[in-house]
């Protein structure tokens, strides 16, 4: 047997305490299930809030190249919680925007600027687009949507995304 020492630290009353430290916040996949190119998710925060998200990657067969050859996969995004409502992302990470609008399309016809913003949880490459209302119940009703948009150093590019079984009741 070797004995336990039992002593305590001494507190040092002038130590320095790191108040900026954030604390890192743990989601819960509460459950995931597919229909058609959709993949939807119900997370639960630490909070108790829930979030229900539905995610469509652009064709797998076509990524978009970054300029150091690495591989992007588009995605939209439709998510919603309690505090926000519905929010309609889109996803391109390793890039930059030219600007703070892009064209979206729906059945290669309905074309219509959308504004956007920076997405608040900061993304890589992730922007909301405004007025996702209108979008989202477009989408219910399309089979294909296309988006638009002019980035930093690779001008304009489209991507082409299946909308078809995308269910929405949020």
């Amino acid at each position: 047997r070797q004995p336990v020492n039992n002593t305590l630290p001494v507190q040092n009353e002038n130590a320095k305490v790191d108040t900026t430290a954030q604390e890192q916040v743990s989601v819960y996949v509460d459950s995931t299930k597919s229909k058609g190119a959709w993949e939807y998710k119900v997370v639960t925060a630490p909070t108790g809030e829930r979030l229900v998200m539905n995610t469509v990657f652009v064709n797998k067969r076509d990524p978009f190249i970054l300029s150091n050859g690495q591989e992007m996969y588009p995605s939209m995004r439709v998510t919603n919680n309690n505090n926000q409502g519905n929010l309609l992302y889109f996803q391109l990470p390793g890039v930059d925007y030219a600007t703070n609008s892009l064209k979206i399309t729906f059945d290669e016809k309905d074309a219509q600027q959308a504004a956007f913003s920076k997405d608040p949880y900061n993304n890589p490459g992730a922007v909301v687009l405004d007025n996702a209302a209108s979008f989202i119940e477009k989408m219910k009703k399309s089979n294909k949507v296309t988006i638009e948009v002019n980035l930093k150093n690779y001008g304009t590019k489209k991507f082409d995304f299946s909308t078809s079984g995308f269910i929405w009741d949020k």
